[in-house]
């Protein structure tokens, strides 16, 4: 399920960026990843709003983040899209646990206020950090669980 999901990211990825620019070839001379000629995407789901990052939990919901909205959605393997969180303060990079936990960067805006959240499977939402060596987190965006 995973493996489906991401190549429709990277296709859709790919369809988004073709034609731009008069440079860039066309989406017909551009070759998907499984060696074929990309022709069409087909929209999976509508989250609706600007996406920041993805992530994958173990049962293969796709989990987005939506910087502008606050927000995090989820994406079953169906389509339907679900609110997981909202009132996040741009929420950036995401990543997902091993036990379920999503883990968010808010982004905190150009003053600092950064920190990494932790989201609990039952919507419980703990600040992990916001400072390194005393200092104020500033614009964190990506992170990795293991």
């Amino acid at each position: 399920m995973k493996r489906y999901i991401w190549t429709a990211v990277l296709l859709a990825t790919l369809a988004l960026s073709c034609g731009d620019d008069v440079e860039e070839p066309t989406c017909e001379q551009q070759p998907d990843p499984t060696g074929g000629k990309l022709h069409a995407v087909e929209t999976f789901a509508d989250v609706g709003g600007k996406t920041e990052d993805i992530a994958f939990d173990g049962a293969g919901n796709l989990y987005v983040s939506m910087t502008r909205d606050g927000k995090i959605k989820k994406i079953t393997a169906a389509g339907k899209v679900s609110l997981v969180a909202s009132g996040l303060d741009s929420p950036t990079g995401i990543a997902m646990a091993n036990n379920g936990d999503l883990y968010v960067c808010e982004y905190g805006g150009s003053a600092g206020g950064g920190k990494l959240s932790r989201l609990t499977p039952a919507g419980k939402k703990t600040v992990v950090a916001d400072r390194v060596d005393k200092k104020a987190f500033v614009n964190p965006n990506h992170v990795a669980v293991s």
